[in-house]
């Protein structure tokens, strides 16, 4: 009998833009007067939905080598055309993580991580810095990986952006989509990329050049962790 080489399935990572449709998270505003770059005011929404693309171009154009693609999980429950300002009542959080791996499921790709995006805000403009959460112990190391390497080489001007601030960058949390993602048997990450309630974090999570430097950043060490070593 010839043996059967049964392929392996497609690997794939879920990235979560935190909010959207009618959900704007976090609305900055600077002297009581909201934001506005490049004429759009400046949201939460519209920094994740952007590092988040960017995050599925860099590793969908990498995974004919690594065996490992990317979806937007917003995307996948609306379709592909889905806008981030699509009119619409904000997806129930376990939703927007188990319709996502449900689908992917059935489709025979092996979910193998489960990234939230979101910006932190806080009334104190001296807080700063980006914050990694996980909930399952056995995520804790990726979690601390993917967050030290974006402190280290989130680099503009020659100057890291977002590294060394907090006391305690990675941190254990019990979040729903982290909980979800874990009764799935996927891991999962949940990161704040800094404080738009923060001048200095804010000036560069509103840069188009930052948030390309960020997704590269995140998708690299993604693709790090769960390529396929032998391809």
């Amino acid at each position: 009998m010839a043996h059967v080489i049964v392929p392996k399935p497609r690997k794939i990572v879920i990235i979560n833009p935190g909010h959207g449709r009618k959900d704007p998270g976090c609305v900055p505003k600077e002297n009581g007067e909201h934001i506005f770059y490049n004429e759009k005011m400046v949201t939460e929404r519209e920094i994740v939905w952007e590092v988040s693309k960017h995050m599925k171009k860099e590793i969908n154009d990498n995974s004919m080598e690594t065996n490992l693609e990317a979806a937007i999980s917003v995307q996948l429950m609306y379709g592909e055309d889905y806008e981030h300002d699509s009119p619409g009542e904000r997806p129930d959080l376990a939703e927007k993580v188990k319709i996502p791996v449900k689908k992917l499921n059935e489709q025979g790709y092996d979910v193998v991580f489960h990234i939230s995006l979101h910006c932190d805000c806080v009334e104190n403009p001296s807080a700063e810095d980006a914050t990694m959460y996980y909930w399952d112990p056995n995520d804790e190391k990726i979690a601390r990986q993917i967050l030290m390497k974006y402190g280290e080489n989130v680099v503009m001007n020659g100057e890291q952006i977002f590294f060394g601030k907090r006391s305690q960058p990675v941190q254990q949390r019990g979040l729903k989509v982290l909980v979800t993602a874990k009764q799935l048997g996927v891991a999962a990450a949940y990161i704040e990329l800094g404080f738009l309630s923060s001048p200095l974090d804010r000036k560069w999570l509103i840069d188009p050049e930052c948030q390309k430097r960020m997704a590269w950043v995140l998708s690299s060490e993604i693709i790090n962790i769960y390529a396929d070593k032998a391809v």
